[in-house]
């Protein structure tokens, strides 16, 4: 932006005046104005409500996809954030699976209704699915790799198709935000329980590259979104990525190697008997890369301001105190049957896999 200019009033009318360093209260509430206006559209829950308390350069408001003035409301903003898929855990998602892609079409409906300028979707990186044949980093337009088939991930999948499909045949722009594993304050989720488990799970023969984003760069990269216009895909992560062994150095825990065919069957069936939240295909994600690369933030001035190596220390430090099995937290009396039960699985596991290949 340049600096001796200031822009007054918001997307929908934008002024200029000049800047003044002993400015009036009068012309910082005008400034105060000239925040883009921005819808939410969430459960209010989990990554959005932290997005949300670290927006300092947009005037938002949460707004229930259920809610049945969506025309009207949307008519009073210049931009809807569609963020409600989310990966957390702390807190049942009422808005997942048909109810998602139904609440993503009224949306969509409501936008177009409304004359909405800009239509953001809060995604995942994990969309481009994790996989030995990714490019590291992965290129914006990177073959969408994900075999997600229920939870978050498909949900996901859904959406960015639905949106693509509509952006394509109307004139509102579109913007696909892909952040890698996002990590901050009242943020849970499996990723980040990963690391509260007594060893590190590691598949043998996995090449897994770990990629961090603090909520406070996800808020400031999706400010520039809107400020500067960015269309289409917009990957967000902090800058490059750790390996495996840098991962266990920072965070002190030692890894726990096992055969990946026998860890998929058990960890498939923790999950069915409600044990596990992910669903089994989600270790893909600890097993090979999908490091993404933010070059188009970057090319707009953004920085991250948060290193993979200061996420993970300030992740382990949020850890203390805490135990995961699975991804289930637990407290002292549960972690020995837990790990028991998780153990027979992977024996019997083991076994199965040992007698088909005699056979």
């Amino acid at each position: 932006m340049d600096n001796d200019v200031c822009y007054v009033g918001n997307l929908r009318s934008l002024q200029t005046i000049p800047c003044d360093p002993m400015s009036t209260p009068a012309q910082d509430q005008d400034r105060e104005r000239a925040k883009p206006v921005v819808a939410l559209v969430c459960a209010g829950q989990g990554l959005s409500a932290a997005l949300g308390a670290n927006f300092t350069e947009l005037d938002w408001r949460t707004i229930d996809p259920t809610d049945l003035d969506l025309v009207e409301k949307f008519a009073q903003v210049d931009v809807v954030i569609h963020a409600w898929i989310d990966p957390d855990l702390s807190a049942v998602d009422p808005f997942r699976g048909d109810l998602s892609s139904a609440l993503t079409a009224k949306v969509l409906a409501a936008c177009n209704a409304a004359n909405v300028q800009r239509l953001v979707m809060i995604s995942s990186a994990m969309v481009y699915g994790a996989s030995s044949l990714n490019e590291v980093p992965l290129p914006d337009e990177a073959p969408l790799r994900a075999n997600g088939t229920v939870g978050v991930l498909q949900d996901l999948l859904d959406a960015e198709e639905q949106i693509a499909r509509w952006g394509s045949e109307h004139k509102t722009a579109v913007s696909i935000v892909r952040p890698a594993i996002v990590f901050g304050p009242n943020i849970d989720t499996a990723f980040l329980r990963h690391f509260e488990s007594p060893r590190l799970l590691f598949l043998k023969g996995s090449t897994p590259a770990w990629q961090f984003v603090h909520v406070v760069d996800v808020a400031t990269a999706i400010e520039v979104v809107i400020t500067n216009g960015i269309n289409g895909v917009v990957p967000v992560g902090a800058d490059g990525w750790l390996s495996q062994e840098e991962v266990e150095a920072v965070s002190g825990i030692r890894r726990l190697e096992l055969p990946a065919t026998a860890v998929m069957s058990t960890a498939e069936r923790l999950h069915h008997h409600g044990v596990s939240p992910a669903p089994a295909e989600e270790l893909d994600f600890i097993r090979y890369p999908w490091v993404i690369d933010a070059a188009k933030l970057r090319a707009q001035g953004w920085r991250p301001t948060w290193t993979n190596e200061q996420i993970l220390q300030a992740l382990m430090r949020q850890a203390q105190g805490r135990t995961a099995i699975a991804g289930r937290r637990v407290g002292r009396s549960e972690v020995t049957a837990l790990t028991a039960a998780a153990a027979v699985l992977t024996a019997a596991a083991l076994v199965r896999a040992r007698r088909r290949r005699s056979l």
